[in-house]
């Protein structure tokens, strides 16, 4: 075996023997464009790493109401569920999206001791990405998508694609929230997104065929 893809396997082991443990205190997962589901994962493998019994079949929520074939691992667990979309469908090989969502306890590792996990800020976002952003208005089903304008953010290690969809502070005003809603872009650097406080609600990870 490689040493690159030993060291791949023994850190998802490791999140293998996390997720066992109860009651210990341990820092959040974390997914990277190596692993532990990287470009060359298959179903297979990750039945292997999680348990076949945690890896299933099912369809991934997308947008306006759709749903894509993909495989969900630990499908019943909101916290430690993952939902992948796969270049391949039939073989369940190559990813094409890997996505957590609101209520995940995953981060993704962004730089070498700099992670992002659900719940972090827009000013924390723009200092990782070096740079202000742009985000699509909220209150739409392509609300709340972010375009890093070419910041660290937009290459991560690894070389995948990262992005995140951000939620407005659900205690902010109705003023706030309709002053970055609709089908308009706004700099994450701007008064009125700022005013509405937004966090990060999914994580994504992607990979071009």
């Amino acid at each position: 075996m490689k040493p690159g893809r030993s060291r791949v396997v023994a850190a998802a082991l490791c999140l293998v023997a996390l997720f066992a443990t109860a009651g210990a205190a341990q820092p959040p997962p974390l997914l990277a464009c190596s692993g532990p589901i990287g470009r060359s994962a298959d179903a297979a493998g990750l039945a292997q790493l999680f348990g076949a019994k945690n890896v299933k079949r099912g369809r991934i929520p997308a947008a306006e109401g759709t749903t894509l074939p993909g495989t969900l691992v630990f499908p019943d667990d909101p916290r430690r569920r993952i939902d992948i979309v796969w270049h391949d469908d039939k073989a369940r090989r190559r990813p094409e999206m890997v996505r957590v969502g609101a209520e995940s306890i995953w981060r993704v590792a962004v730089a070498a001791d700099r992670s992002v996990g659900i719940g972090t800020s827009l000013a924390e976002l723009e200092r990782l990405n070096g740079r202000p952003f742009t985000i699509t208005g909220f209150e739409w089903d392509y609300g709340g998508y972010v375009d890093w304008n070419g910041g660290a953010l937009s290459r991560i290690p690894g070389g995948c694609i990262f992005g995140v969809r951000l939620r407005p502070d659900p205690d902010g005003s109705e003023e706030d929230l309709r002053a970055v809603s609709g089908d308009r872009e706004f700099s994450s650097a701007s008064p009125a997104m700022r005013a509405a406080a937004p966090r990060v609600e999914s994580l994504t990870l992607g990979w071009t065929e």
